[in-house]
């Protein structure tokens, strides 16, 4: 049970049949409030995947990490809901204690380019000082290396009112268009160059390729014909 499986077969879970014994292998979407009537147990591995972004290349990438204690207490209530039932968590007891309370907020943990771009879109003054508002702000030095960036991309200018400011920058034109886009910042500029080389329609679809996983379906117990179906697609190449 994960949030790439297709809605008829998530449907699945729901089905009752006598003499069987139903076992759900099941990704964080079980910390949702979704209620499956007849589990009787929870066996928690204490794990989560978790989007973030190296310190050093921004690389972002799903990263494996100890759950927190609000994610095992979500997990624990799969049941208890209609009948009784009991939590078997994979790790001595001690040692769960120690887990931190709440996992750090997205905004510290991914990438700050759209947020950035965003700001500079209500133009409530430079970013750091609106981000420094929030509940969890991001480092400064974060919110620096996403506007050299966003700079590099073309996205900012170096300058605000003619001034070269180095956390800051005048948004770009073409910093406008990607911001009202609903993708990567690197995936927005393609589209753009896209549209001022005359290939669109070519970079639109690579873009939405990539900004999204694989377009194939590998649905379980099939995943030989779905293998072959990609073989027929390949034609050879």
């Amino acid at each position: 049970l994960h949030s790439r499986i297709p809605f008829e077969e998530t449907q699945l879970i729901f089905d009752k049949k006598k003499g069987k014994r139903k076992i759900i292998l099941s990704t964080n979407i079980a910390e949702s409030s979704l209620t499956i009537p007849d589990i009787h147990y929870v066996i928690d591995f204490c794990l989560q995947k978790l989007l973030m972004a190296d310190q050093h290349t921004n690389y972002v990438a799903l990263k494996l990490q100890w759950a927190d204690k609000n994610s095992c207490t979500q997990r624990k209530g799969r049941v208890g809901r209609v009948h009784t039932g009991s939590v078997y968590r994979l790790v001595p007891k001690g040692f769960h204690n120690k887990f931190c309370e709440s996992q750090t907020a997205e905004m510290i943990r991914a990438p700050l380019e759209k947020v950035i771009l965003d700001t500079k879109l209500l133009d409530f003054g430079a970013p750091k000082e609106l981000l420094a508002l929030a509940i969890e702000p991001p480092k400064l030095k974060n919110i620096h290396k996403t506007t050299m960036r966003l700079k590099e991309i073309g996205a900012l200018y170096r300058t605000v009112n003619g001034r070269i400011v180095l956390d800051d920058g005048d948004l770009s034109v073409l910093g406008e268009i990607i911001a009202s886009l609903p993708l990567d910042v690197c995936l927005g500029k393609l589209v753009m160059l896209g549209h001022l080389f005359n290939i669109l329609d070519e970079c639109i679809i690579i873009a939405a390729g990539m900004s999204c996983g694989t377009l194939f379906s590998m649905p379980f117990g099939n995943k030989l014909k779905a293998y072959g179906d990609k073989l027929y697609w390949a034609d050879r190449s």
